[in-house]
């Protein structure tokens, strides 16, 4: 990954430098994969948890793909993402749900 001043590293940069390191390629996310990630920022979760997320997809990925094709696309990633963030604020909350009926 790489280093940033201080005052640069941002939710958005973190999680940007992550995907490229694992794909491999490319010097900046996708206006798609972008707004992903923007997201998933104002969810307020660590970004920590995005990451080992974005980690995770890849190593499922890496057993999982067919033909040698590359992961191209964070939104692959967004599943797992999602499932992260809904575990961390479950956590946040003693372990209930967000309603009175465990929504």
């Amino acid at each position: 990954m790489a280093v940033f001043p201080s005052d640069q590293v941002t939710f958005f940069r973190i999680v940007e430098q992550t995907f490229l390191a694992l794909k491999g390629s490319a010097l900046m996310l996708s206006s798609r994969d972008s707004e992903l990630v923007r997201g998933w920022e104002k969810t307020g979760v660590p970004v920590r948890v995005v990451c080992e997320a974005i980690v995770g997809s890849f190593e499922a990925y890496g057993r999982t793909k067919r033909g040698g094709q590359p992961l191209r696309s964070l939104s692959y990633c967004a599943p797992a993402v999602l499932e992260a963030i809904k575990t961390w604020k479950e956590r946040q909350v003693g372990g209930h749900g967000s309603g009175p009926s465990g929504d």
